[in-house]
């Protein structure tokens, strides 16, 4: 009599883009959105470690808040008459009523809104009107061929409207929709990555990131996430890399290397104080690993902290303390552990600390979306460390970095 196959757990082909509940548990995930059925079965919070989680569902679903941000607006304000002209035309009914428009025949609408995105996005932030020119005809040309190219441009359009119009500053739901439906077409396609199609992805990815910053920058407290943040950060440098050998054979090569290769650095004096900063969080760690009484959990945090020290570290140096393209934004979240990112949700002090000096050295961007969110970011963190007192040395140079102008 053959066996019943009862109790046994049948093979199943891996999801790599399944959520971080069903990698857990090593069971295959249906990658379904804002929840996959396993954790609706189980009643279990659903979280996509990918582009865009579900965090963004539960945002458009939230209701907004009844008080206005008193954080001052200056960096975001619109101040050329150009960018006026261009916030305009977003108003003026360009923009689509919802996700499921067919955009793709409108072509010419899509030119326009492209167009002014990067304007919007670039202007005030040392691109050149050249540069600007490149990327918004290629994104013009892109959001013909690609659905969640579209998506992803009309999420930032719809989002750069509100941020510049609403009182709250708060990006709308109408932006969110079609955010997650970029990112769920994108996860869809699983798009190669190769000599004639590299340019899509590192777009989405650009605009993506883009998207979170604003997003982020003037959410409600309970919605901002900067573990989230990071996780996107460190998902996008797969694409980063993949895409780096054919951007470096691009016509856009030359403005990048033009861009970042400003003479832009620290000077001697605060550069010392940053680092003499970086060491009191250095020397904290060797007292935890000195210390015969620490337990065995300390030394974990200690070296999983230490081990996100060197990484800032090194990005302060490839950077020069002056972040001004996206392997910059997004290169300390790649160099630190898994572990740091746990840390963080558990609100380790020192964690919190490297990444307020994080904050402070990414508010040195001449990008305002990137600067509002390292200002939102920095004060976040600022406010989980319930004994900043004991940090005082610590927090000396960021908070000289993030308070001056406000």
């Amino acid at each position: 009599m053959p066996r019943k196959n009862k109790g046994v757990r049948r093979c199943h082909v891996k999801s790599r883009n399944g959520c971080v509940q069903c990698k857990r548990r090593r069971v295959k995930c249906d990658v379904k959105q804002p929840a996959c059925s396993s954790c609706l079965r189980r009643n279990e919070s659903c979280e996509y470690p990918d582009m865009f989680g579900n965090g963004y569902y539960q945002a458009v679903q939230a209701p907004w808040p009844d008080y206005i941000s008193s954080r001052p607006a200056n960096i975001l304000h619109p101040t050329s008459t150009t960018e006026f002209e261009l916030l305009q035309k977003l108003k003026s009914g360009i923009v689509p009523p919802g996700p499921n428009t067919r955009l793709r025949n409108d072509y010419t609408g899509l030119r326009v809104v492209s167009t002014g995105v990067i304007r919007l996005v670039m202007d005030r932030a040392s691109i050149t009107p050249d540069e600007v020119s490149l990327w918004s005809s290629s994104m013009a040309s892109v959001c013909r061929e690609k659905d969640y190219i579209m998506h992803i441009v009309m999420s930032l359009a719809c989002g750069l409207q509100d941020v510049l119009s609403r009182p709250d500053k708060m990006v709308g739901e109408l932006a969110y929709e079609h955010n997650i439906k970029a990112s769920a077409l994108f996860r869809e396609r699983n798009e190669l990555i190769d000599a004639n199609n590299w340019l899509p992805p590192i777009m989405f990815h650009v605009l993506t990131v883009v998207f979170r910053f604003y997003s982020q920058a003037f959410c409600r407290k309970e919605d901002f996430g900067l573990v989230d943040t990071m996780r996107l950060f460190r998902s996008g440098s797969t694409i980063m890399k993949a895409t780096t050998p054919y951007v470096k054979q691009s016509s856009f090569w030359s403005f990048i290397v033009e861009r970042t290769a400003l003479d832009k650095k620290l000077n001697t004096e605060t550069e010392a104080f940053l680092h003499q900063s970086l060491r009191s969080i250095e020397s904290a760690l060797d007292l935890t690993d000195a210390n015969p009484f620490s337990t065995e959990e300390q030394r974990y945090e200690s070296r999983i902290n230490r081990q996100a020290l060197t990484g800032l570290y090194a990005w302060v140096e490839h950077c020069d303390a002056m972040p001004r393209c996206w392997p910059h934004y997004c290169g300390w979240p790649t160099f630190v552990p898994m572990g740091f990112l746990e840390l963080l949700e558990q609100k380790n002090e020192v964690a919190l600390l490297l990444v307020i000096h994080w904050c402070g050295v990414m508010y040195r961007s001449t990008k305002p979306g990137v600067k509002a969110w390292a200002y939102r970011a920095g004060h976040y963190s600022l406010e989980e460390i319930h004994h900043p007192e004991l940090w005082r040395e610590a927090l000396e140079w960021p908070l000289k970095m993030l308070l001056p102008l406000w």
